[in-house]
Order: C-alpha cells, then sequence, then structure tokens
C-alpha cells in the first residue's frame, strides 16, 4: 500500500469522528493504562486526546464522565477499540480512538476486534457521551439564552425567582432578622420587663466585679462583644457600659433574647477588614482607658497592613507596649497579616491570635445550593468541609513556636466545624464571605459604579449610613468593604443559613452553645454589624 492509499483509508476512518471538542477539563477525564490523558474531542463512538509523549497501545482505556446530578465520576472500561496516531506537533502527539465495529482489516491499525461480549461496555460508553453532552448542551443553551437566575435554578437548587429584596434598607432588614414578636420587650410599653432585663445585666455586672465565675454556670466561659466601626468607639466612650449594652440589644431587636442577659467580660476593638474602620489614636487609647477602669479585657483587632501602613503601624505596637507596662496589662491582639505577627515577636504583653483573614475556610450561603445537601454528596464531603489547615498539628505546633500563637478566631459559618486543641473564639452570628481593599461601595458612591474601585487612604465613612443589600433567600448584607452572611442557628426559631440538614430546623440557643462548647469554644464573639444603616 503506498502513502497516498495510506492516507486516503485513514482520512476515510478519521472522518468517523465526529464529536464535540473543547469540552471543559473538569466534565471527562481519561487513562491509557495509568497514565492520563487529555481528551480534546468526545464522540459516541470515539475521541480524541493528547499526550506529551508517544504511547504504546494499552490493553485498556478508562473514560471517566462527570454526573451532575450525582456530583461524582462514572467510569466505563474499553477494551476493544481501534487507536490511531492522527498527529504529531513539537509538544504533543495526538490520537484518535474508534469504537465502531469495523470488520475490514485491511484499514485497521492497532485493532482489538469486537465480539459479542464486548458490547455492553460500548452501549455504557454511548449511554454515558449521550448524557454528558445532553446536559452540557443544555448548560450553554440556558448560559446564552436566559438570565443567570435562570441558569441557577437549572444547575442548582437555587429558588426561581428568589432574586427578591424586600427590605428597604439594613434597618429594615435586621428585623426581618432579628425580630420575634413573642420575645421582643418594647420597653415603653413593657415597664415590669424592662426593669427585669435591666435587674439581669446588673446582676451578671456584679458577678464579674465579685469575682464569680459567669462561665460556671453558662454554656461557654468567656462573652465579649465586637466594636468595629467609629459610632460603636463614639458611643461606647459616651455611655456608662450597662446603658451602651441596653441601647446596642435593642436596637437590634434582640433585647428579649438570650444572649442579651449576658455582660461581656472582654472587648474586641477595630475592624478585621478594613483599616480605615481601626480608632485613631487618641480615640484608641481612651477605649482602653475606658475599659480597663470597668475591668474589661480587650483584644484589638487589625487588619491588613499595606506598604504604606508599615511605618506607622510598628509605632503604633511600640506606644501599646508602653502603655501596656504603664498600666500592668496584657492586651490580646488579633492578627490578620503576617506582618503583625513578624511585629509582635518577643512583645510579651502584647498577645497574637489567629485572625479570621488569616484563618481561611470556605465560606458561602450559596453552599447548599452549589453542592447539593449533605446526604446527597456524602459524609466525606461534610468532614472536608469542617477542617481546614488548623487541624494539622504541624501548622499549629508551627504557628506556636514561630509567632507565639496559641488561640484562633473561627466565625460560625452555616455548617459544623471540627475545631483544633487549643483556645478557640467563635464569632457570631455574622460571618464574612469576601473582602476587599478596593471597596465596593467607597466606588458606588463615588462613581455611580461598583466596578470603578481603587485603594482609599482617607474615607467619609459611607458605610455609616449606606449598605449593600441581597436577595433575601441569601440572609446576607454587603457592610463596610466586605459581604456577610448571616448564620441563624443561634437564634432559636431562625430558619438556619447552613447546608444540608440543618436548614429549616429549631435549635435551642442553649443547646447549640453547649455544643460548640463541647467542639473547644471557651469564647463567644458577638458582633451585630450595628449601626443605622440605609439602602
Amino acid at each position: 500500500m503506498d502513502k497516498n492509499e495510506d492516507r486516503t483509508i485513514k482520512n476515510k476512518v478519521r472522518e468517523k469522528i465526529q464529536g464535540v471538542s473543547m469540552l471543559p477539563f473538569g466534565l471527562i477525564a481519561g487513562f491509557a493504562g495509568e497514565k492520563e490523558i487529555r481528551i480534546i474531542e468526545l464522540a459516541e463512538n470515539g475521541f480524541t486526546f493528547r499526550t506529551a509523549e508517544k504511547i504504546a497501545d494499552p490493553e485498556l482505556f478508562r473514560v471517566c464522565f462527570y454526573h451532575y446530578p450525582k456530583l461524582e465520576y462514572e467510569q466505563v472500561e474499553l477494551h476493544s477499540y481501534t487507536l490511531e496516531c492522527s498527529g504529531e506537533y513539537e509538544f504533543y502527539y495526538e490520537y484518535t480512538l474508534y469504537l465502531d465495529h469495523i470488520k475490514n482489516k485491511d484499514i485497521m491499525w492497532d485493532s482489538h476486534f469486537i465480539d459479542d461480549n464486548d458490547s455492553a461496555e460500548f452501549i455504557e460508553y454511548r449511554k454515558q457521551v449521550q448524557y454528558l453532552l445532553g446536559w452540557y448542551d443544555r448548560y450553554i443553551r440556558m448560559k446564552l439564552l436566559g438570565d443567570s437566575e435562570e441558569l441557577a435554578s437549572f444547575m442548582t437548587a437555587y429558588p426561581e425567582g428568589g432574586d427578591v429584596v424586600t427590605a428597604r434598607d439594613f434597618e429594615e432588614q435586621k428585623k426581618a432578622w432579628f425580630f420575634r414578636e413573642t420575645k421582643e420587650i418594647h420597653r415603653d410599653e413593657k415597664e415590669v420587663e424592662a426593669e427585669k432585663a435591666k435587674k439581669t445585666v446588673q446582676d451578671a455586672k456584679q458577678k464579674l466585679k465579685t469575682g464569680l465565675e459567669v462561665g460556671s454556670e453558662s454554656p461557654v466561659s468567656e462573652y465579649t462583644l465586637e466594636l468595629d466601626n467609629p459610632w460603636l468607639y463614639e458611643e461606647y466612650l459616651s455611655k456608662d457600659l450597662t446603658t451602651f449594652m441596653e441601647n446596642y440589644w435593642k436596637r437590634n431587636y434582640l433585647s428579649g433574647h438570650w444572649l442579651s442577659d449576658h455582660f461581656p467580660q472582654r472587648l474586641y476593638i477595630g475592624n478585621s477588614f478594613c483599616h480605615l474602620l481601626f480608632p485613631k489614636e487618641d480615640q484608641l487609647f481612651q477605649l482602653l482607658e475606658k475599659a480597663r477602669k470597668e475591668s474589661l479585657q480587650v483584644t484589638l483587632t487589625f487588619s491588613y497592613i499595606r506598604e504604606f501602613m508599615l511605618e506607622n503601624t510598628g509605632q503604633l505596637i511600640e506606644k501599646l507596649e508602653n502603655w501596656c507596662e504603664e498600666n500592668k496589662v496584657i492586651l490580646e491582639i488579633q492578627v490578620n497579616d503576617w506582618a503583625m505577627a513578624e511585629m509582635l515577636k518577643g512583645k510579651s504583653l502584647l498577645v497574637p491570635a489567629l485572625g479570621i483573614l488569616l484563618n481561611k475556610r470556605r465560606k458561602d450561603p450559596r453552599l447548599h445550593y452549589k453542592t447539593g445537601t449533605m446526604e446527597q454528596i456524602g459524609a466525606d464531603a461534610d468532614k472536608y468541609l469542617s477542617e481546614n489547615n488548623l487541624n494539622a498539628d504541624f501548622y499549629r505546633e508551627y504557628l506556636k513556636k514561630e509567632y507565639g500563637i496559641v488561640r484562633y478566631e473561627w466565625e460560625s459559618c452555616g455548617y459544623d466545624m471540627t475545631l483544633p486543641p487549643g483556645k478557640n473564639s467563635l464569632h457570631l452570628p455574622f460571618y464574612q464571605t469576601n473582602t476587599s481593599q478596593y471597596c465596593t461601595l467607597y466606588a458606588k458612591c463615588m462613581t455611580g459604579e461598583r466596578g470603578k474601585q481603587k485603594l482609599a487612604e482617607e474615607c467619609p465613612k459611607f458605610c455609616k449610613d449606606y449598605a449593600f443589600l441581597y436577595p433575601d433567600h441569601l440572609i446576607m448584607i454587603g457592610r463596610y468593604n466586605s459581604l456577610f452572611a448571616l448564620d441563624s442557628r443561634i437564634f432559636e426559631d431562625g430558619s438556619g443559613s447552613g447546608t444540608g440538614t440543618e436548614i429549616g430546623t429549631k435549635i435551642k440557643t442553649e443547646k447549640i452553645l453547649k455544643e460548640w462548647k463541647k467542639a473547644g469554644v471557651d469564647r463567644l464573639v458577638v458582633n451585630l454589624l450595628d449601626s443605622g444603616v440605609k439602602r
């Protein structure tokens, strides 16, 4: 057979492959023996693939098809096929595998002939190809012709018609989340309940003053409140602690909630996500002095540290250390940038804790739409979500040895976490999902477009009056330079915002707090993103 005849015959065979090319990598995977191959064209009667090197004719090909509803791969083994090297290029080789029942031996190269016992694997292969290409075609058509909401409803359990925002502003949104008619105490109308609530707060405060161990009768050892913006700093400085706490719970519609019965033993001061919300230096030391006089411990929260902030931050650290020496106190520092961890080395009066921005994990209120329920994707997925790098012993040892970090800051993010040994602080009820140093709220207020972002070294604090609202079912808010979602499991009649079976359940507050303590939480940090905010 001369070369021209050989080329003609090969072209006739090659014409049999009329498949779909450029499929996403994650949808299909292939193996020639034990060697992984990249499938670049898929058809019912075969496929084309690439390899970096020439391959010998393997005894077995395996093709793995991603099965969308099952969220897993299904494998088909191919033992009988025709294999052709269809192209040689500078950096790779291209092969085509045919599954047609070709009986003309004159046009076979490296062939494995089909018998009746092989028909089952071809039937299964074609079935998998048809299914994969079918739902991928529907996805492409929805992507081109539908809107994002229709696509999300088609691909996930995302509710159709769910992108509705009914709240007019953050105040109305908070009321929808927190207000409970049977529990809310209207102090103007119910003086008896008001006096009872006030007495509860005063009793808790007296216990702290007399040294009674509050944690001994509570599910968690230490209760703390986070002050994370200038208007809270100002209010705290202008009022006594009892009045401040009463107002805090009242304006957030939680006066009657179990949490409001507990007086804080510690304050978190500062913002993990925006450097512009950290108190000014003179205000900071006023806050520290007031907290010291009220017998409150303090954790200072620093955000990321940009290059232009290094010198000033270093100078502030020195002043804080001097203040601690003068007043014989120890300050805890929540570290959200490794530069801060380096600055704190050797400073025994400034104790570092691993902050939220450095303690990374997957957090998303849409998680159960993306992955399905936990029963659907299995116990392994639950395990993968519940753990992060802090569950590795060697990493915790490194943090302790290198930086002296033995406390870790966590967020209640809608699903159960496997907490590591050590000191664990749990922030609730909101958890951060996204943060940008190039603030979208600043861009929206300054330019009218969220996309025109730039670093703001100075800011008029638009976040005092404005926030981004999101569809009701997501239970989330755009606050400061970040997005936050609400884990409503802390509210006994809340719907829950977690994954899987947690949705729609009623979990009593004290019960879940005891579960957290059993899991390793020794400190609760409450932050209601408080301020009167308009849309």
